[in-house]
């Protein structure tokens, strides 16, 4: 997304979607640092507009043809996301292809996740272990964007544990 015309991207979410997407100052930040960034961390309490702004992320991915993938660590929050989004979500251990008779994901270094965008939802609960498979699964360079998503400023701490693989 570099060079794009953000107040035109804006413009577009806010008119030409079904039910038009208009976003907040802050919000347009987190939209802009979600598709030029690396590595973004959204967070805020209920009803701060996280939703709305992960719509407007995923709405500017397929106006330009990209593919994200969404997931959760639990099937309530992957649940929750896919219904709040409209796009499929999984948990995380199904989106790795976890086999519990080997014990082992299928998704791993050698047979990584095929998107340029990763979602994760609810981070706050992610885990040191899901942190390290999800990295395990994420073939830097040519993933593109892995954005975090939190409900409180104050669950930082769950997730702060996994930052270290991803860096």
């Amino acid at each position: 997304f570099a060079g794009v015309d953000w107040d035109t991207a804006f413009d577009w979410l806010a008119t030409t979607q079904q039910d038009g997407i208009t976003l907040a100052e802050r919000q347009r930040q987190a939209v802009e640092m979600g598709l030029s960034r690396k590595v973004s961390i959204l967070t805020g309490g209920p009803r701060t507009g996280k939703t709305s702004t992960v719509q407007a992320i995923l709405s500017l991915l397929r106006s330009k043809g990209k593919r994200a993938l969404l997931a959760a660590p639990t099937g309530r929050a992957a649940k929750r996301l896919a219904e709040s989004t409209g796009h499929e979500a999984k948990t995380i251990h199904r989106l790795l292809e976890y086999s519990p008779r080997d014990g082992e994901f299928k998704r791993n270094p050698g047979n990584p996740l095929q998107c340029q965008w990763l979602i994760l939802d609810e981070t706050s609960i992610l885990g040191v272990a899901q942190g390290f498979a999800t990295m395990g699964m994420l073939p830097f360079p040519e993933i593109q964007y892995l954005a975090y998503v939190h409900n409180a400023v104050d669950q930082l701490r769950g997730e702060a544990s996994s930052l270290q693989f991803f860096s």
